[in-house]
């Protein structure tokens, strides 16, 4: 078989070496290695030692076309020789997933090539996949290392057979999670709306026991100061945020303590406060994740989470007639520490309910400037997605959770969790798949889950619309508004997202369940004026 050429498959660049493709030409290398005892001692994914056909195979399969499987070799050219170091290589196992394995020459061991080969074929991710796996045999706790240095993430125990000793070993399993569509840094960016947060109010400053002396001054008295007051932790509701990902990175907020009184009648100076900047919309509870202590729905609000503790007085604070020379100071009061929860739940005037692929994404894309992800497969859209809408001089804002499935309330699919986003809506809008074959159990099923749920929601004026209708002829519409309408037993409305058919009246219907100080109304004589950046 003949070799491709480096330039119909990537080479992955690192600062000591090149992963370049494997060629036929490196078999003999490959089974001189394969051979090596010490070889197996060092390996991931991939067991050794290896037959033969196992390795003709494993090349084969690495430079057909099209490639079931990609293979580099680590090419010594930086190192000025053009000795072959080691074998990686990359196994398409589904649509998203991948598993790493490796070898390293054992002339360059402890060297820390293959943690570099490693991190970079992680960098790169030719086969775009979301989700590497390797597996380690658990003697091997050097590839173990290799892997976590490069940013994998131990998943647990297991049995893997392996076909050299031919038995089922112990092995670790480790998985790194990428998002290759995305550049790296905006990896950081995601949508959080549950975290735990540690604050501690500051200590007040301790009284000061000092007296007054100068020349020719018998009797001073006391001039002990009081201590300073310790600092509060507040939570402040700011606008420009949607996502509590800041509390993820930073949990702990210790507000500064008072300073000690002094002597000169000096008062310690106070701590500075501290502020929890939180979106509007967040509940702040406590530690059960039941009693809460606080809910920030408006703009500008402030609520005291922790009060810093007073300062201690000082023996100018006791003097007296009769006790004219005080040898006491009062120590400052002790801060307060709590462990609390933010929850978000999103301040929004629709919410949008419905099974996973019913057209929540493109009833929100269609009819206002939001942008979601929106596709042919379940769980599109995995966190909440907020979009303005305007009808007849009037917007308001409507939020479009991830899709619902039967069990929902027991943690199947993506669960419940996102319905908290929803509780604050004025109206529901409950989308069905109108090419749906079930769409009398597909209304039950989103129901089920609302009741299960509890609390008010599923008690919320709720809009029923049948959705997709462009993709069904007269007779189909008919028959399927008329099951839906038995199966919820009141008003049914039809549209389509994508050819927009039906989609103001749905609008106009909303406008009319919300009431009027929740929406923005629109002068005639303004324009949308052109984006600007």
């Amino acid at each position: 078989m003949e070799d491709l050429t480096v330039s119909q498959q990537q080479v992955i660049e690192t600062e000591r070496f090149d992963l370049r493709p494997v060629r036929m030409s490196d078999r003999g290398m490959i089974e001189h290695y394969a051979s090596d005892p010490r070889v197996a001692m060092r390996t991931a994914s991939i067991p050794h030692p290896l037959p033969p056909g196992v390795i003709e195979s494993f090349i084969t399969r690495a430079t057909s076309t099209p490639r079931t499987e990609d293979v580099w070799v680590m090419d010594g050219l930086k190192t000025g020789g053009s000795e072959v170091m080691g074998v990686i290589s990359l196994i398409r196992m589904d649509r998203d997933q991948s598993e790493v394995g490796y070898w390293v020459a054992p002339a360059f061991w402890n060297t820390h090539l293959a943690s570099e080969a490693v991190q970079a074929l992680v960098q790169a991710n030719p086969l775009r996949n979301k989700n590497m796996f390797a597996s380690v045999f658990r003697d091997n706790p050097a590839s173990a290392k290799v892997l976590t240095n490069a940013g994998f993430r131990y998943l647990g125990n297991a049995e893997t057979y392996c076909l050299a000793r031919e038995t089922c070993v112990p092995t670790w399993t480790y998985s790194h999670k990428l998002c290759p569509h995305v550049p790296r840094k905006a990896l950081l960016m995601k949508f959080l709306d549950l975290c735990k947060v540690y604050i501690r109010s500051g200590a007040g400053g301790g009284g000061c026991v000092s007296f007054r002396r100068e020349k020719y001054i018998e009797y001073g008295g006391p001039d002990g100061g009081d201590g300073g007051s310790g600092g509060s932790v507040w939570a402040e509701a700011v606008d420009g945020l949607n996502t509590l990902i800041d509390f993820r990175y930073q949990q702990h907020f210790f507000a500064k303590n008072g300073q000690p009184g002094m002597g000169k009648q000096r008062t310690g100076k106070d701590g500075d406060d501290i502020i929890l900047r939180v979106p509007v919309g967040t509940e702040i509870l406590d530690e059960d994740q039941e009693t809460v202590l606080a809910d920030m729905t408006e703009l500008g609000q402030r609520v005291e989470l922790a009060r810093g503790g007073n300062g201690g007085w000082g023996n100018l604070h006791f003097k007296s007639a009769t006790n004219q020379a005080p040898r006491r100071a009062n120590p400052g009061q002790e801060g307060v520490d709590r462990t609390l929860w933010l929850r978000l739940k999103l301040i929004a005037d629709v919410g949008l309910l419905g099974l996973p692929n019913a057209g929540k994404s493109t009833f929100l894309a269609a009819t206002s400037n939001a942008r979601p992800k929106i596709a042919d497969y379940p769980f599109t859209t995995l966190h909440p997605n907020l979009g303005v809408v305007g009808v007849d001089n009037t917007e308001f804002v409507v939020a479009d959770i991830p899709g619902l499935i039967e069990g929902a309330s027991e943690g199947r699919g993506l669960g419940d969790l996102f319905l908290g986003h929803v509780e604050r809506c004025a109206v529901l809008l409950h989308l069905i798949d109108g090419t749906s074959n079930t769409i009398a159990e597909d209304y039950q099923t989103i129901i089920n889950e609302l009741e299960a749920y509890g609390g008010e929601l599923a008690d919320k004026p709720r809009i029923t619309v049948l959705n997709k209708i462009d993709a069904l002829d007269e007779d189909d519409r008919v028959s399927a508004c008329e099951e839906l309408k038995k199966a919820c037993g009141g008003e049914v409305m039809m549209m389509s997202g994508v050819a927009r058919e039906g989609v103001t009246e749905v609008l106009r219907a909303l406008r009319g369940q919300i009431d009027d100080d929740r929406l923005r109304f629109r002068s005639d004589d303004e324009e949308e004026a052109p984006w600007q950046p």
